[in-house]
């Protein structure tokens, strides 16, 4: 996983997946266009403005990922 992944999927999620939060704050500012307010993020209006901006981009990561072999898959195409 990338860390613009990573960034994009703890944005989404509200689980942390990048060592500092902040980035993640920075992240959603910049998605949104706008300054968040750290009380923000326990908004609900807020949580779901941040889903429905990444939604595509959530959905796109899901077919790219389902369109590509596993490590595990690639790993056994490899020894045939």
């Amino acid at each position: 996983m990338t860390r613009e992944e990573a960034l994009m999927l703890s944005a989404y999620t509200g689980v942390l997946l990048v060592p500092d939060f902040e980035d993640v704050h920075r992240y959603c500012e910049e998605l949104l266009g706008r300054p968040i307010l750290t009380h923000e993020f326990a908004e609900e209006r807020l949580q779901s403005e941040i889903r429905e901006k990444l939604r595509p981009r959530i959905q796109a990561l899901c077919r790219a990922a389902a369109g590509a072999p596993s490590r595990g898959q690639a790993a056994k195409e490899g020894e045939m």
